[in-house]
């Protein structure tokens, strides 16, 4: 006993020892633990006031993209001699579509605000092109009527031209829900040409016939085609000649295929606009999740510069929907790192149309890059061809057997002989429209004779017919592309004529990476110097694009 009671003794300081030793350990780790804990909520407060700032940051970049950075003319009555070149450029193809006329006279009715069906809500008003192209500008909702005489002495002296616009006198309730209507005195020194209220019609055209006739019988009158949205069925007392439905459309079609000084000048102001626009989105897209926050981006750059209409509606195609040639729902999540953006704005009338395609993140994948230059390089050959007395044939031609050389490249097509693949229309699985278009008062500008359309989107199986060849001063989109549309492809493949030159596992591969389609487009202005690219400030290289998107 007494032995272990001696053990027992000895133990005791050894256990005391070991608990201090132990609640030192404690007292350490809990210090440990409250200086990780300090640490870890330190890094927090700094991640998330990062976070703050960046979102600060993002917030207040956000803000000023939607300002304009650009110096915007004023919304002002165009200068004087616009109309008088609009004149001249009319009494020209006058003369061209009636060499053996000494006297004519045309009637056209301009647009009303349209409501929606079973509504009263307004939607947006677009004057009739033509109508504003003839009245220098007359942009005013309201079914305001024109009427035009064109007179020459002898049929070897140019016609002149003289119009006077005819509208609807406003009345109270206009002045209620619309605000204060223009008198006919602040309409005169608004527009550069006579301007009546309705009334005053009819003694306006008896005195018209009665100084034309004078020089030579009045036997017809030239109206627009009607349409469903706008009847151009001539009033009394121009009702009792006989009616010439269609020929005005393509004298007017010729005379805006050229573009005045002016209109190049507002083309070139919503061409700004637009370029700003897209830059802008280029590196904004990287933080959208929807194709419509891009749009939003897009318009509002747009109305930060005082520009309130698009030319149309925009695209804003990610993944396989870069491949739909006009999708505008523009809902969907952004898919596959590829977006296709088609908008231009439109400044007083006159438009613009850009496209651009690129991977959001600015990281090209390989697929997406080479598909991207073949298309590059097949619209630097296009701009090549816009030159005076080229033809849309000849422009054609070259971008076709780019774009065939390009697809043999990348393995999408047999390397068989290029005029054989040229000839078997191949190239209409991936490229199902015309190679572009005239631009102007309309995004798609009419011009007779079908000039421009070398291959007709609706029916890529016809013969292809290019008729007319490029002057100074037109302006047309260059808009080559190349698209994976699925049932395209299939209905091809299943045409033994198309599938023998299809390799359609490698058309696969792009299908599988959701790249529907490379398009890129720019507007050109024919000049004698050599194609002048409006929107050439636009980022096109790969290198360009990526080093915008990720400065």
């Amino acid at each position: 006993m007494e032995q272990e009671q001696f053990e027992m003794d000895e133990t005791e300081p050894m256990l005391a020892s070991r608990r201090q030793h132990w609640n030192t350990a404690r007292v350490r780790w809990v210090v440990v633990g409250l200086a990780v804990v300090m640490v870890v909520g330190l890094i927090g407060v700094g991640v998330v006031a990062q976070q703050a700032r960046a979102e600060a940051s993002k917030s207040r970049f956000l803000g000023r993209s939607y300002l304009c950075d650009l110096t915007m003319p004023a919304l002002a009555e165009l200068p004087p001699h616009h109309y008088t070149q609009i004149k001249q450029r009319v009494a020209s193809s006058l003369e061209h579509y009636f060499p053996q006329n000494l006297t004519l006279v045309a009637f056209l009715r301009g647009l009303s605000s349209e409501q929606h069906v079973f509504s009263d809500a307004e939607q947006q008003f677009w004057q009739e092109s033509n109508f504003r192209y003839l009245s220098g500008g007359y942009e005013r909702a309201g079914e305001a009527w024109l009427l035009c005489g064109f007179a020459r002495e002898t049929l070897q002296n140019p016609f002149t031209v003289n119009c006077s616009v005819y509208a609807t006198q406003p009345t109270v309730q206009d002045a209620i829900w619309n605000g204060g209507a223009l008198t006919l005195q602040e309409l005169r020194q608004l527009y550069q040409l006579p301007i009546h209220w309705r009334p005053a019609f009819t003694a306006q055209v008896e005195w018209l016939l009665g100084n034309l006739s004078a020089i030579a019988p009045v036997g017809q009158v030239l109206t627009l085609p009607d349409t469903s949205q706008l009847n151009s069925t001539p009033p009394e007392p121009l009702a009792m000649l006989d009616r010439n439905a269609t020929v005005l459309r393509d004298v007017l079609g010729l005379a805006r295929s050229i573009k005045t000084e002016t209109e190049l000048y507002l083309m070139e102001v919503a061409t700004n606009v637009s370029v700003s626009a897209h830059k802008q989105i280029l590196r904004t897209a990287t933080d959208s999740l929807f194709e419509y926050e891009v749009e939003g981006a897009f318009v509002a750059k747009h109305l930060g510069c005082g520009v309130k209409q698009q030319a149309y509606l925009p695209i804003m195609g990610s993944g396989m929907n870069a491949g739909t040639l006009h999708y505008n729902h523009n809902l969907n999540p952004l898919a596959g790192n590829w977006l296709l953006v088609d908008a231009g704005g439109n400044f007083q009338g006159y438009g613009t149309d850009i496209t651009r395609t690129w991977a959001v993140s600015g990281q090209f994948s390989e697929l997406q890059q080479r598909l991207y230059n073949v298309v590059l390089t097949a619209e630097h050959v296009g701009i090549q061809h816009y030159r005076p007395g080229y033809t849309w044939r000849n422009a054609t031609d070259a971008v076709d057997r780019s774009l065939v050389e390009g697809l043999v490249q990348l393995g999408l097509i047999r390397n068989v002989s290029i005029s054989d693949l040229l000839k078997s229309k191949v190239l209409n699985v991936f490229m199902p429209h015309s190679l572009g278009h005239h631009i102007g008062l309309d995004v798609h500008d009419y011009a007779p004779g079908g000039l421009g359309k070398c291959r007709p989107s609706e029916d890529p199986d016809e013969g292809t017919v290019c008729p007319g060849q490029f002057e100074v001063n037109m302006a047309i989109t260059c808009e080559p592309g190349l698209y994976f549309i699925p049932q395209l492809i299939q209905d091809s493949l299943d045409n033994p004529d198309l599938a023998k030159y299809m390799v359609q596992p490698e058309i696969q591969r792009y299908i599988d990476e959701s790249i529907g389609g490379v398009r890129i487009e720019d507007v050109v202005v024919v000049q004698q110097a050599g194609p002048l690219v409006l929107s050439g400030a636009l980022p096109r290289t790969v290198a360009d694009l990526t080093a915008h998107i990720q400065p």
